[in-house]
């Protein structure tokens, strides 16, 4: 009994030293446990306003002119930008912001159909506005991206079934009379990483060089022409490149059955000699790929249906007399832009067109495009869309097989009777002083000017019938006598024609003079272009120099001269 007081009475004593001791201890967990419930809860609270904010490829992009800016707001397309603390602007829209220029705004919506922009930049024009973001909403009236609304008519182009809430868009729109947005095409993108450069229907050539030069030239390639050019980039990846190597040569057919280089590097002896890219042509005994003929041998082996058009790739041996000759032909596995509703995006030569105007069928390398009036955008800058002219093309494929043109560029090779020497693309407006006898096809006098009309050049008369005395707007190339060959003339309504004064201004000529800084007054021939700050200054062609061919892009300003937005080197003469 004495044992088991003595031990009740110990324990008694001990409980309380050790709550002596461990109080402290206690105090200081139970607010350390405090804090951090309060620190939970608080990013717990956070947590979801931090998740609405994407990474900047994710973000909404927004492509547009500047309507109006100020240091908290700026409106681009329409659409009212928001501008904070953490905006980024690029240094040039600070230092000269014009209205009527062209940015490019990232951020994230303001649930009210605006912006709030993480970065800013400015961009030479463009020619449609463009938005890109998550698709919130699509009916047969508008379409949503990140809270914005643009408007949709039937006419609008829907690629790839996007879903609303789970797919990301990009929208290609134009600005209607009353300055709201109306989308032309509504196309589901992939991944921000996941783009198109352009050389999906690039064609490769592995083979034997059999004839080089030391620089630029034409190369014979296992009888291949092969136009080496000063951009193409030569690698000697296994051994130095001279006649015997075996190479592997990238580019684009040159339409005259060779091919353009854009890369030649070595590579090993190989069993065969291959040559890949579009189908133009395949006979009983010949195959056509970009425009590069290849005799078929008589035990030719055809695998699956290749079609003009699609892709293909051929196995050839070397003849005695230098050139291939095909045991195989295979074509390729079908790609997604084979499906209806999705994008293709080809090169190739113009080998023929509506007799009268661009709208109608053209035959581009074979393959059959459909050109439509208010929907495929004719990029004519580098020359005229013309029989023999090279051009990119980027088309839709319809539910029946289709191509339905979106864009068409010309491109500076095609030009196969002439290059672009001596010509400048211009644009103007005046008054019609004369115009043939008998129609509109023929010489015009405009302000004094001779605008030459073909068959090929759009005439619009929205704005009234095109009479002597009517306002025009002319777009086109001045030739060397100073005439002018017309590609557009639109008529304009004279009550609210600006008189050239803030009208777009592109063109192609040659320097002159030039400040030494670059910024300043320029002389491009015989047009007066006044370079700032703001002025985006391109020479990937070449330095600035006298006599150098550059590009101009700006607005016409009151006293005549052309407020650049950019100028940039060109390339071709």
């Amino acid at each position: 009994m004495t044992n088991q007081h003595a031990s009740t009475d110990a324990s008694t004593d001990v409980f309380p030293n050790v709550f002596q001791r461990v109080r402290p201890w206690l105090f200081f967990l139970a607010f350390a446990a405090i804090l951090f419930v309060g620190y939970t809860a608080t990013n717990l609270e956070a947590s979801p306003a931090q998740s609405t904010v994407p990474p900047i490829a994710l973000k909404t992009r927004l492509t547009g002119p500047i309507d109006s800016t100020s240091p908290t707001e700026w409106v681009v397309a329409g659409i009212t930008v928001h501008i904070t603390a953490d905006t980024r602007i690029d240094e040039r829209a600070r230092q000269s912001t014009i209205p009527g220029g062209w940015a490019r705004v990232i951020g994230q919506g303001d649930g009210q159909g605006g912006l709030i922009a993480a970065r800013i930049k400015i961009l030479p024009p463009k020619h449609f506005v463009g938005l890109r973001g998550p698709l919130d909403e699509l009916t047969d009236t508008a379409v949503v991206v990140d809270g914005i609304s643009v408007a949709r008519t039937v006419t609008t182009k829907i690629l790839g079934d996007p879903q609303p809430g789970q797919d990301r868009v990009d929208i290609r729109a134009a600005i209607q009379i009353d300055g709201s947005l109306l989308a032309l095409r509504v196309k589901k993108v992939g991944p921000p990483d996941d783009f198109d450069d352009g050389q999906r229907d690039r064609t490769e050539l592995k083979g034997v060089v059999q004839e080089m030069t030391d620089g630029p030239g034409v190369w014979t390639i296992s009888g291949v022409p092969v136009t080496v050019t000063d951009t193409t980039q030569i690698k000697h990846r296994v051994g130095p490149i001279m006649v015997g190597s075996w190479v592997e040569v990238e580019g684009r057919g040159d339409g005259q059955g060779g091919l353009t280089a854009r890369e030649i590097k070595s590579i090993p002896m190989q069993r065969r000699h291959k040559l890949q890219g579009p189908l133009t042509e395949l006979t009983d005994t010949t195959v056509v790929v970009d425009g590069i003929p290849v005799d078929l041998s008589p035990d030719v082996r055809i695998k699956g249906d290749p079609q003009p058009g699609q892709k293909v790739e051929v196995k050839a041996i070397l003849q005695p007399d230098g050139s291939m000759l095909a045991f195989e032909v295979k074509q390729e596995g079908r790609d997604d832009d084979d499906r209806p509703g999705h994008e293709v995006k080809f090169g190739g030569i113009i080998e023929s067109m509506p007799a009268t105007g661009f709208d109608g069928v053209w035959v581009i390398s074979g393959r059959e495009v459909n050109v439509v009036e208010g929907l495929t955008e004719i990029d004519e800058h580098k020359g005229p869309a013309e029989v023999g002219a090279r051009v990119e093309v980027e088309a839709i494929r319809e539910a029946d097989g289709a191509l339905t043109a979106l864009e068409i560029e010309v491109k500076k090779d095609g030009d196969t009777d002439e290059n672009d020497h001596g010509r400048r693309y211009v644009e103007f407006k005046g008054t019609v002083e004369s115009l043939p006898a008998g129609g509109l096809i023929g010489a015009w006098v405009v302000d004094g000017r001779t605008v030459e009309v073909s068959q090929h050049t759009r005439i619009k008369q929205e704005n009234g019938p095109i009479v002597v005395g009517s306002r025009v707007e002319v777009e086109g190339w001045k030739l060397e006598d100073g005439t002018i060959q017309a590609r557009k003339i639109e008529s304009k309504d004279g009550n609210n024609d600006d008189e050239d004064h803030g009208a777009k201004v592109e063109f192609t000529g040659h320097i002159v003079s030039f400040p030494q800084d670059l910024i300043g007054e320029w002389t491009i021939d015989d047009e007066t272009v006044i370079a700032t700050e703001a002025t985006l200054f391109k020479q990937k062609d070449g330095p600035f120099e006298v006599g150098a061919l550059v590009q101009v892009k700006g607005v016409r300003q009151n006293d005549g001269a052309v407020l650049a937005f950019t100028i940039k080197t060109e390339s071709g003469e």
